[in-house]
């Protein structure tokens, strides 16, 4: 099977009528912005929880009581990071979604330590 390269020719066009499309239709694109909260990390979060809810069934195998507290406890250090961004951006993406992109406003909230907050608050409950 040989490929025309003549028609190749034809994909720049219509790189630049997607690309075009974005300005067109701007609620279709996520650019120029903050990170949104990223899915798979919030995947990577919930395994890690089954993890810490149900030791020893899952990824991680051949724990006992010596060395469970090692294991959950870097669970727990590493979900509380990862969290606490999730939640940041989660909630800096709400804050540009109600008010506007106003990197005055903006300054005055500390969306990491309010990330934090909801981040300790999960693992806590």
């Amino acid at each position: 099977m040989a490929t025309d390269f003549r028609l190749k020719e034809q994909l720049s066009d219509l790189t630049e009528r997607i690309v075009d499309s974005y300005q067109e239709i701007g609620t279709i694109n996520h650019l120029g912005h903050c990170p949104l909260p990223n899915t798979q990390v919030i995947v990577d979060c919930l395994h890690d929880l089954k993890e810490v809810l149900f030791p020893g069934y899952r990824r991680r195998q051949n724990l006992h009581m010596g060395n469970v507290v090692y294991f959950v406890g870097d669970l727990i250090d590493a979900l509380h990071d990862k969290l606490t961004d999730q939640f940041a951006r989660a909630l800096r993406s709400e804050h540009d979604r109600l008010h506007g992109p106003q990197c005055e406003k903006r300054k005055l909230i500390d969306f990491e330590a309010r990330g934090q907050q909801e981040a300790i608050r999960l693992l806590e409950s």
